[in-house]
């Protein structure tokens, strides 16, 4: 075998799309355990009863049979707990989301490991959505791990958010035609918001020789080749550090093809109807992506009764009231109401917005012309009568009928 690291150095395993039963993957389980991994969060994740936001932005419909995300990590850290929740927003056939998995580092030090499967680019009800989607995902995740790592750091607790799997975000933003590192592709504004969002400068990053390497490879990789229509090269999969008590490091991703020295045999789709045999040598489509994280210093008094009281409360806020704002989409994200958009306050942007009936726009600001006032319409804040930001749209006068944005009065004034 070809491009597998050394197990024995390795303290963490992050998979992706394992959506099957634990016995079809047991050999893994079995020869990673075999190595010390011995801790796992057990059943694929998430489940559709896992959490959820409580106003999804669902596209699709789920496919039969398969009843989880297909995320499992294993670990020689002991697992103190698990977070499976599932996207606010995508169109996969079947649930998906992110798990977080806290592990106990030893000597009072902690590590907070996301493990994701972000939505990948294929046609759905409106086209060319998977990009928006993703950007109500990355809003969600760098919400959570915000959330998180702000309520660990305030209980002075030593701890690294680490942040990995298949990101489906092309560093390269599909312009990328070789298996070579090419930082000067790395131009799209969205694509560098998104990574921004989890505290990581993605061109910064290629051209200290952090990230760059293609992970979607149909030059090197068989299994990517064959499942390829175009000769694009992407950057979808990476290990970030969001957070850390003591260091802010984005340790180098090394990216290999993990493959068979001899082919193997298998069955293949040959299209939605009609399956072919054929031989390959990769064992996944995806390069793997190993990273080093250097493990937090030791801080007096940080303990695991002190991460348990930083962590629970955070998570339950979370799911109680954040998710639903911090999920809420960017502009040019799909949305079906205004209550998909971010306000300001919310956007990881900084951009506030409003749904155009498909897509999040920016608000109207004041003195800008605007249409009829309904709820979504282009002046943002319709029911804001407190923060001193919330707009209408007035016409100037009967003889005058065009129309522009004004602040809200405060509620019981005139």
């Amino acid at each position: 075998m070809e491009g597998l690291p050394d197990l024995d150095q390795v303290d963490v395993v992050l998979g992706q799309e394992l959506s099957t039963d634990l016995q079809n993957f047991s050999q893994i389980s079995d020869a990673l355990a075999a190595r010390g991994l011995v801790h796992t969060n057990g059943r694929p994740a998430p489940r559709a009863n896992d959490n959820i936001c409580k106003d999804p932005l669902r596209l699709g419909t789920d496919f039969p049979g398969i009843d989880n995300g297909g995320l499992v990590t294993w670990s020689r850290y002991p697992i103190l707990g698990s977070h499976k929740q599932n996207w606010c927003a995508h169109s996969f056939p079947v649930p998906a989301g992110y798990m977080v998995s806290f592990l106990d580092l030893g000597y009072g030090r902690f590590a907070a490991v996301m493990n994701l499967h972000a939505m990948p680019e294929y046609d759905v009800i409106i086209p060319e959505s998977a990009e928006g989607i993703r950007s109500y995902q990355f809003g969600e995740i760098s919400g959570f791990a915000s959330e998180l790592s702000e309520s660990l750091s305030a209980n002075g607790v030593s701890f690294s958010f680490i942040i990995g799997g298949d990101f489906n975000e092309d560093a390269y933003h599909l312009e990328s035609k070789d298996s070579g590192v090419d930082c000067s592709l790395i131009t799209d504004d969205s694509v560098k918001q998104k990574f921004e969002s989890l505290n990581m400068d993605v061109l910064q990053a290629c051209e200290n020789g952090v990230i760059g390497e293609p992970t979607w490879d149909p030059t090197n990789n068989d299994l990517a080749d064959r499942f390829s229509d175009s000769p694009t090269h992407e950057v979808l999969d990476y290990l970030i550090q969001f957070a850390s008590s003591t260091t802010s490091e984005n340790p180098v991703n090394d990216v290999s093809v993990l493959k068979t020295k001899t082919p193997w045999n298998g069955q293949f789709c040959k299209d939605d109807y009609e399956t072919y045999q054929d031989t390959a040598f990769a064992l996944s489509d995806h390069n793997i992506v190993t990273a080093s994280f250097t493990i937090p210093d030791t801080i007096p008094g940080s303990t695991f009764a002190k991460a348990k009281q930083a962590a629970i409360p955070s998570i339950k806020n979370w799911n109680q009231v954040e998710v639903d704002n911090a999920a809420c989409g960017q502009i040019d994200a799909v949305c079906w109401t205004d209550a998909n958009c971010c306000t300001v306050d919310y956007s990881w942007t900084g951009q506030g917005g409003q749904c155009d009936g498909i897509y999040c726009d920016r608000c109207s600001l004041v003195t800008e012309s605007c249409g009829i006032q309904i709820e979504g319409s282009e002046c943002c804040g319709y029911y804001d009568y407190t923060s001193g930001s919330g707009t209408h749209c007035e016409t100037y006068s009967i003889f005058n009928p065009s129309a522009h944005c004004v602040l809200n009065h405060e509620k019981g004034k005139t």
